[in-house]
């Protein structure tokens, strides 16, 4: 029925703390994009938000810098990402969203 080659849309936002340099916002950036190909998935649009104020504090921080990827990816992939983005000391949160709308 489902077909592992089969890809899927997703949308992946990331928060990342504030203070990191840019180079290291953009090795993050590269990391996730890395992570994304190695699960045979691919970036359609990545949109940078910036710095934004938290509705809550994560982890101590009351601020976070949003970056919103728009991917394609096996859905069987989502849980092992999910694993590999829990590991990235930068990231405070990632959230994988389904994009139905646009499959």
């Amino acid at each position: 029925m489902d077909n592992k080659n089969t890809l899927k849309k997703y949308e992946l936002v990331i928060i990342s703390k504030v203070l990191l340099p840019d180079c290291v916002r953009r090795d993050v950036m590269e990391k996730v994009k890395d992570a994304i190909a190695k699960k045979g998935g691919k970036i359609l649009n990545k949109e940078i938000w910036g710095k934004k104020y938290l509705a809550y504090p994560i982890k101590r921080q009351k601020e976070g810098y949003y970056v919103i990827y728009e991917v394609e990816l096996p859905p069987n992939s989502i849980s092992v990402l999910n694993n590999d983005l829990k590991l990235f000391p930068e990231i405070l949160r990632h959230m994988f969203l389904s994009n139905k709308s646009k499959n």
